[in-house]
């Protein structure tokens, strides 16, 4: 019996001919696994995973989560990101490993369960953050599959290739990083959800989460460097 990891996401082996399709066919991949979780607490959702990838000679991280509501997915989050710098986890980046198969497939598995991971957190935060009545601002505002796969298109058209295939994995990381710290403070008691750069909400910080992690599960499957259906017209 498939996992709710395989039958979302796996390793993909779907070919595509433009960045456009293949970042809606991940963002609708990762927004069908959210769904499906519903609101299983977030371990049930990692063991899900980790049953997946069990043989697998890296690991996705566990940890003890006695927090509720929104502090389970900003920890969780933040052992995701912990975990990955502190591990080095981006000398397995895929596109590092293509002579050697089986560290291919496995490094893909781990990266595309820990980024999936994190979209599923960061879109489970906003549902929970838009039913507080401390975040009333997130009340005529939705995050669905449509907005996230129109914004990260618009950014790379924006971009480019270069910036992220510059620094690989690594980069993606680092910026994924700043976000979830972002967030981190400006949930935290003592910003309770005050921002002084007025253009960038907790809204827009969790979307980028989701951005992010859409253009790492990309790098993985070697789709980020694909050309715009814009530039493939010329």
């Amino acid at each position: 019996m498939k996992t709710r990891f395989e039958k979302t996401l796996d390793v993909d082996h779907n070919t595509f001919s433009s960045w456009d399709t293949a970042s809606t066919h991940t963002v609708d991949k990762i927004f069908s696994f959210s769904e499906e979780c519903g609101n299983d607490h977030i371990l049930d959702v990692i063991n899900n995973v980790s049953r997946y990838i069990e043989n697998n000679q890296y690991l996705v991280p566990l940890t003890l989560l006695n927090h509720t509501h929104a502090s389970q997915y900003i920890e969780y989050l933040k052992t995701l990101i912990n975990f990955y710098i502190d591990y080095e986890m981006n000398t397995i980046d895929p596109q590092l490993l293509t002579e050697d198969l089986v560290k291919f497939n496995d490094s893909k598995q781990v990266h595309q369960a820990m980024f999936l991971l994190a979209s599923h957190c960061a879109i489970s935060l906003f549902k929970i953050l838009s039913e507080d009545e401390q975040y009333a601002s997130f009340k005529n505002i939705s995050m669905s599959y449509f907005l996230v796969a129109r914004t990260v298109v618009d950014k790379q058209k924006d971009y480019g290739p270069e910036n992220i295939s510059k620094f690989g994995m690594w980069g993606i990381v680092v910026r994924l990083h700043d976000k979830i710290a972002r967030l981190d403070n400006l949930l935290s008691k003592k910003r309770s959800g005050f921002n002084s750069v007025t253009n960038e909400t907790v809204y827009d910080t969790l979307m980028d989460i989701v951005g992010y992690s859409t253009v790492a599960i990309m790098w993985t499957n070697s789709w980020f460097r694909l050309p715009l259906d814009i530039d493939l017209k010329w």
